[in-house]
């Protein structure tokens, strides 16, 4: 039997972005809290911006916790499925601090 997942109150986002002086390329990492709770850290992927919030909700979509057919903008899904959410990035200096 499979655990019922609790209705989702507050989706939290933190992102971390890294510029690469060398190539020109941004990369990211995002750690995702579900009702205060941690679950899950996104590893070292590309992309600047709101990259980070996009790459969240598209982990949360594949893992069961949005429907698949969901917006892959935070704020929509929030909209439609009646939570809450905070989500910021931070610049880190080096690749590292991802």
């Amino acid at each position: 039997m499979v655990a019922k997942k609790k209705k989702i109150e507050h989706i939290g986002i933190i992102g971390r972005r890294w510029f690469e002086k060398r190539n020109g390329n941004t990369y990211h990492t995002a750690e995702i809290f579900v009702n205060g709770r941690k679950v899950h850290k996104l590893g070292v992927s590309y992309g600047g911006g709101s990259m980070y919030e996009q790459n969240a909700v598209e982990w949360l979509k594949a893992n069961g916790y949005f429907p698949k057919d969901a917006s892959p903008i935070l704020w929509h899904v929030a909209q439609d499925m009646g939570f809450t959410k905070d989500s910021g990035a931070i610049d880190v200096p080096r690749k590292k601090d991802l």
